[in-house]
């Protein structure tokens, strides 16, 4: 064989296979669990009650995601449960925690965008933005996860709590409308693994040098459960398309609103000697 045409079929071959090589895509599993701590001692609800909200947020603290992702883009999604589309009574509990979550939160790294969309008490919201830059501090630590070598990374971010108006009572209408959310900054975990060399990774999270499989926040765990690698040419992942499109500032805004209507309307309804409902 001709020297120039061996050396050629042998360029072609081996570009192939690295490009193969990098051409990381499939699925990632997560099991996540909050812990929202809320104080009901101060609230004039029944104790039978107390404990059927309390119960409730325990159901609601336990959700399962899945990251679909190539070495470009990512989709993070809940695994909607049973359970979660017949709370009834408790809709406006699950729009304040809600406003916690990240939604089917679409990543586009290399163009450093990303599209949030959300369910805002029956309205869909389509957050589109540029991607957050974390600041991530590379630690020493080494972990196994599943069949992954892991390295630990953290950062810091800034945190809302949610304000949930169990436990106002009526002459607090004026301190309320007048205390805003105290913002507070957390520390944030992640383990990564170098197996998997893409800078993807659950939610909002992203920019380390290996997918991320874990992430510890102040009052959540999120753990990669498995992980399902797949061959063949790059997968398309669909960006969400339907929504009122806004960027993020806006959203805040509208998210605070609303919150502050449904505390209105928890007042109101205790004024007027309304119940709780299960």
């Amino acid at each position: 064989m001709n020297t120039r045409i061996f050396f050629t079929l042998s360029l072609i071959l081996l570009t192939s296979y690295l490009t193969t090589a990098q051409n990381f895509q499939g699925k990632a599993y997560y099991a996540s669990k909050s812990n929202y701590d809320i104080d009901l001692s101060n609230g004039e609800m029944p104790q039978e009650i107390k404990d059927r909200i309390k119960q409730r947020m325990k159901s609601m603290s336990s959700k399962s995601f899945i990251l679909e992702f190539n070495n470009d883009v990512s989709l993070y999604t809940e695994e909607e449960r049973l359970e979660q589309a017949n709370q009834q009574g408790f809709g406006g509990m699950r729009m304040i925690l809600s406003g916690q979550d990240d939604g089917n939160y679409y990543k586009n790294i290399s163009e450093k965008k990303y599209t949030n969309q959300k369910d805002l008490y029956g309205k869909i919201f389509l957050v589109k933005d540029s991607l957050k830059q974390f600041d991530w501090k590379l630690e020493n630590d080494i972990k196994t996860i599943g069949n992954y070598t892991c390295f630990k990374a953290t950062t810091a971010i800034v945190s809302y709590k949610p304000k949930l108006p169990f436990n106002r009572n009526s002459d607090e209408k004026e301190e309320d409308e007048k205390e805003e959310s105290e913002p507070e900054i957390i520390l944030v975990t992640a383990w990564y693994t170098l197996d998997i060399p893409i800078k993807q990774g659950p939610g909002r999270f992203w920019g380390l040098p290996g997918l991320i499989l874990e992430v510890h926040t102040e009052n959540n765990v999120l753990l990669c459960t498995k992980i399902q690698l797949e061959r063949g040419n790059k997968k398309t992942v669909t960006q969400p398309k339907k929504g009122k499109v806004v960027n993020q500032d806006e959203y805040n805004k509208i998210n605070k609103d609303k919150q502050k209507e449904l505390q209105e309307s928890f007042r109101n309804r205790r004024g007027s000697g309304g119940r709780f409902r299960n």
